[in-house]
């Protein structure tokens, strides 16, 4: 039977590669529909008979851009990883590393239809740079990004147009307790941590994938005086002391710890509003263990509640209900990206394989799950996830592939929106898809930065 269900998932590969073959004429050929049945939302069939609509979702005929309108971008260097990027009207901003470059800080104007370096290169002096986290932007003249260990740095503009950017960095508290010692990743377990992804006692039993080294460590805001860090366990928030000065300030630290190896990770945030902040993240213990457990924090006028949480047990359920929290259910894993569906609820990417939208009604929380990417298809993780409050599109960022649910949570199908260029396979991870309208979209992963301008 094993063998049996894996030439079924390579043949299901083999059909979406060939689907990114060249037309008879040249061009990058659409994908066609592998079947007549798209998934939607909440669907409950067999995970192996799972294929997608797989329709393109606009056209051009520029030879840099994919059918579905991912066009190439200018980087200024062949091998940079861009690990997030921030995206404003007419500019984005992008943290990258480069294996010869260290960490680099990028920006990208629509009038100059480039990317440039607009770091200082501090950050790659002895003793930081080893890895870097989240980047935000309030506004096209100031930024601010993370860095290993536990930097936060802030970049502004300078008033001449031609002069370079001012950069000032500060380094947050440690607040992480001691844990267990890590064998295979001791530089790096707290503020790097192992993702492992199970997919143990699934529909088909499969156990596939591992997300590897993902930071938790990053900033996000909501305007240029309300700035948020976080760390491993702990969240800091931008504040003015009595001299006036702007510190980071310690005002949430996750430390319920169930036993001696667990660790407790945030890994995004974002906001509804000032006054309604979420951060996502999770519980779990060394590489070898499967039990990791979404975490979900809202911050409000009232101070953090814990709003989802879990406790890890054995077996094929993972996850169990932690006593006055909601729990989320489905596979076990960590809440590793964070975005704003609407006024009352925020969706996030979970265990690497699920969308989950979690919906508030005053004190009151409930939680979806749709499956965003049907197993066996991708036997790799899904890495990102975007949407724009209130509208009905939704974007995923995974292995060599993006995706997006139209309509998702109202019976949507999914499409493979391909990256697909001159008729070949883009064989890139897509660590980040991010957007600032439905007209300005990035996909950005190992050595490409791709910007869709259409719909």
């Amino acid at each position: 039977m094993k063998r049996a269900l894996s030439i079924s998932i390579i043949s299901l590969v083999l059909a979406v590669v060939g689907a990114c073959a060249t037309s008879e004429d040249g061009t990058p050929a659409a994908s066609p529909d592998l079947d007549s049945d798209p998934i939607t939302v909440g669907d409950a069939a067999s995970n192996e008979d799972a294929a997608f609509d797989a329709g393109a979702d606009a056209d051009t005929d520029a030879s840099n851009c994919s059918s579905a309108g991912w066009c190439v971008t200018s980087i200024p260097d062949s091998d940079l990883t861009f690990r997030d990027i921030w995206a404003l009207p007419g500019r984005a901003f992008a943290v990258a590393e480069s294996p010869t470059l260290g960490v680099k800080v990028l920006e990208w104007k629509d009038e100059d239809a480039k990317w440039s370096y607009i770091d200082d290169n501090t950050q790659n002096e002895s003793g930081r740079g080893s890895y870097a986290g989240r980047i935000w932007a309030p506004s096209e003249d100031e930024v601010y990004y993370a860095v290993a260990p536990r930097t936060i740095y802030h970049g502004k503009r300078s008033d001449s147009p031609t002069a370079a950017w001012s950069w000032t960095y500060s380094q947050l508290e440690n607040r992480v307790p001691t844990y267990a010692p890590e064998p295979q990743h001791p530089g790096h377990y707290v503020g790097r941590p192992w993702y492992q992804m199970c997919h143990c006692g699934g529909v088909n039993g499969l156990v596939t994938g591992e997300l590897g080294d993902i930071p938790a460590l990053g900033v996000f805001g909501t305007s240029s005086d309300d700035v948020y860090a976080f760390y491993a366990n702990t969240i800091y928030h931008l504040s003015s002391d009595e001299a006036g000065a702007r510190t980071w300030q310690v005002e949430y630290v996750a430390d319920d710890r169930d036993r001696d190896d667990e660790q407790h990770v945030f890994l995004s945030a974002t906001a509804v509003s000032r006054d309604d902040v979420w951060f996502g993240g999770g519980r779990g213990g060394r590489p070898t263990d499967n039990r990791m457990c979404p975490i979900a924090v809202r911050r409000t006028p009232s101070g953090y509640v814990r709003v989802a949480d879990g406790v890890g047990v054995t077996g094929a359920t993972p996850c169990a209900a932690r006593s006055d929290t909601l729990s989320i259910g489905g596979a076990a894993g960590w809440l590793a990206d964070l975005d704003v569906d609407s006024t009352n609820a925020v969706v996030g990417l979970k265990a690497a394989r699920e969308v989950v939208r979690i919906t508030a009604d005053g004190d009151t929380y409930s939680a979806a799950i749709s499956a965003p990417f049907p197993m066996p298809l991708s036997l790799k993780p899904l890495r990102s996830l975007s949407a724009v409050p209130d509208e009905s599109t939704l974007w995923i960022g995974g292995t060599n592939l993006v995706a997006r649910s139209d309509d998702a949570w109202d019976g949507g199908s999914y499409q493979i929106s391909t990256i697909s260029l001159n008729g070949g396979w883009l064989e890139t991870p897509i660590n980040r898809v991010r957007g600032s309208s439905k007209n300005d979209r990035w996909a950005v992963g190992v050595r490409y930065a791709l910007h869709k301008t259409t719909p």
